[in-house]
């Protein structure tokens, strides 16, 4: 039939009689067909997608082309795109090696050798004394998450900080950092330290508590030097098991001595039951009896109760930073 009066991309407009037919299968073209619409692509070359036909009438129809690649990309704009992929490659190798690789602990300067140091299980252990306040990484990087900041001093007894240090890397720049175990929750957790911040300091001395038949063994290096019964906490407010270390070590008030005996050796611990304790944060530690007689036996809120002489010496000769198990058998 007669062609449309009026064109749209879809066929005829809307108001006329005719089909909707394509005017692409109506016109008959007079001139070349001119882009009206063009996409360009990544590499820079143009694609036309829609062409404009100038009709015999002096009307206009619109038709959609097959996508194909109408110019072709300048050999600039292909070299700028050869350079950015060669970038990403390179920029993606370069950071996987800077990250930094795990060492021994008797790898860092200044750390003379000890047997077994890289265990806090066996054999001697290295312990952090905290020179300066600083950040705790999550990973051994100066760009990697802040988890907390350790403070030089310990908390109760205003001495040097000292954490046990379970790990220790280097950077392919030379930067070396300590892992350490940390006095927060959740238990077990730990963090990463510039080296720089810390003095390393061994200890063969370390202390295995077994739940099952509430005893506290203590140790030197693979020596056990002692065993001695504990208090351990009740079936509603359990000792947690893990491994952790010695925090710090106080006197306890003359008013509170007839509860928790001369001395309390906290722990980096934390009750799994109460998250909130006696205005703490319910930290486990290491104390006496006092009058109350519950050596031995579940008599605790997760806390390890020795007598007043094993607690004597544990507060003598066991330094912050020693590490401690706690385990079920």
């Amino acid at each position: 039939g007669r062609p449309c009066s009026l064109g749209v991309l879809a066929g005829c407009s809307a108001g006329t009689t005719q089909p909707l037919i394509p005017f692409s299968y109506q016109v008959r073209t007079l001139r070349p067909p001119v882009c009206a619409v063009r996409s360009v692509d990544a590499f820079g070359g143009s694609r036309c997608n829609v062409h404009r036909l100038d009709t015999a009438d002096g009307r206009l129809a619109m038709k959609a082309s097959t996508p194909q690649l109408q110019t072709r990309p300048s050999t600039a704009r292909l070299r700028t795109a050869v350079a950015l992929a060669l970038l990403t490659i390179v920029g993606t190798a370069f950071a996987s090696s800077a990250q930094a690789g795990e060492i021994s602990i008797n790898e860092l300067r200044g750390a003379p050798a000890v047997e077994n140091s890289d265990s806090d299980r066996d054999g001697a252990a290295w312990t952090a004394e905290v020179i300066d306040a600083v950040n705790i990484r999550s990973a051994p990087r100066a760009d990697a998450k802040v988890q907390t900041t350790t403070d030089s001093y310990a908390p109760y007894s205003g001495r040097r900080a000292i954490l046990l240090v379970t790990g220790a890397a280097r950077e392919a720049s030379g930067q070396e950092w300590v892992r350490v175990r940390l006095p927060v929750r959740p238990n077990g957790t730990t963090g990463w330290m510039r080296r720089e911040a810390v003095r390393l300091v061994a200890t063969p001395l370390s202390i295995r508590v077994r739940l099952a038949t509430r005893t506290l063994e203590l140790w030197s290096g693979r020596t056990l030097i002692a065993v001695y019964p504990t208090g351990i906490g009740r079936s509603k407010t359990p000792t947690p098991t893990g491994r952790f270390a010695i925090e710090d070590k106080v006197e306890t008030p003359p008013s509170e001595r007839a509860v928790y005996g001369r001395y309390i050796v906290t722990l980096t611990a934390h009750s799994n039951v109460l998250m909130r304790f006696n205005g703490g944060d319910g930290q486990i530690g290491i104390h006496g009896s006092g009058t109350i007689g519950r050596v031995g036996r579940p008599s605790s809120n997760g806390c390890l109760i020795l007598g007043d002489a094993p607690l004597r010496r544990i507060w003598k000769h066991v330094g912050r930073g020693t590490p401690i198990e706690i385990s079920a058998t």
